[in-house]
């Protein structure tokens, strides 16, 4: 990596931790991919954990497309129907640990074989996990996406969520009609 850039790599401090949390309370809206999801989840200390407990022998998803069902009421789903198919590497898969008004859950699996394309070792470890999830947290939200929606520029199906969440980032007052 150039030195110009290696001031730019890192995680995110204290202080950039308070100041995201500010920026959410204040209204702002916070748009997670992947493994970030599950740092935003820790850092809003949401009600959600980990969907998957299982061993590496006996679950492995590696680069596959899988069915998940969609909330088409949520306005982070505008223009799905009740199903999509995304691109899956072993991303992140959550569930809820209790009562959780604030999380309004977007995309999950509906079932114990999600397998569209590739290969899925122990998908049946995916049944009812959550892959997409909206929060409100202050006057703010927190749009989480485990899987990787916008992968290289490639897996097309998914950019809608991407590019809902960014329009619904400045249309504070849409908010889901209901859901899962």
């Amino acid at each position: 990596m150039p030195e110009k850039y290696t001031k730019r790599q890192g995680s995110i401090d204290a202080a950039g931790q308070a100041a995201l949390k500010q920026f959410v309370e204040n209204g702002g809206t916070i748009i997670a991919i992947g493994s970030s999801a599950t740092s935003a989840i820790q850092l809003f200390n949401l009600p959600l954990t980990s969907h998957i407990n299982a061993a590496r022998t006996d679950y492995y998803v590696p680069g596959s497309v899988l069915t998940v069902a969609v909330d088409p009421k949520n306005p982070v789903a505008h223009g799905y129907g009740d199903k999509v198919d995304i691109f899956f590497d072993n991303n992140p898969v959550w569930k809820l640990t209790g009562p959780a008004p604030n999380v309004r859950t977007v995309a999950w699996f509906p079932n114990a074989e999600p397998l569209k394309s590739g290969w899925a070792w122990g998908q049946g470890n995916l049944d009812k996990g959550i892959v997409a999830v909206e929060a409100t947290v202050g006057k703010g939200r927190v749009l989480l996406f485990g899987s990787e929606i916008i992968f290289r520029s490639q897996p097309h199906a998914t950019y809608k969520f991407f590019f809902n969440s960014i329009y619904l980032s400045v249309a504070p007052d849409m908010k889901a009609a209901g859901g899962q």
